[in-house]
């Protein structure tokens, strides 16, 4: 069986964007690092409390780690 394939999508110009358009993409890029990483620094210091909320024989689950 021939499977069709899609042609490439043509290389991206980012001379045709005009400035408001790049500062509004980097702009939205900035805040969604800023936010990734804000929920990355609460779930690291919540383990503690996640990992004491589990029953002893249950902490060797993966979705149940306890904080070092």
């Amino acid at each position: 069986m021939s499977r069709a394939v899609a042609a490439p999508a043509p290389p991206f110009d980012a001379a045709g964007m005009t400035t408001a358009t790049k500062v509004f993409a980097f702009a939205s890029m900035c805040i969604g690092m800023f936010i990734a990483l804000l929920d990355i620094q609460i779930v690291s210091a919540s383990l503690r409390d996640i990992g004491g909320g589990c029953p002893p024989e249950q902490t060797k689950l993966p979705g149940c780690k306890p904080a070092t």
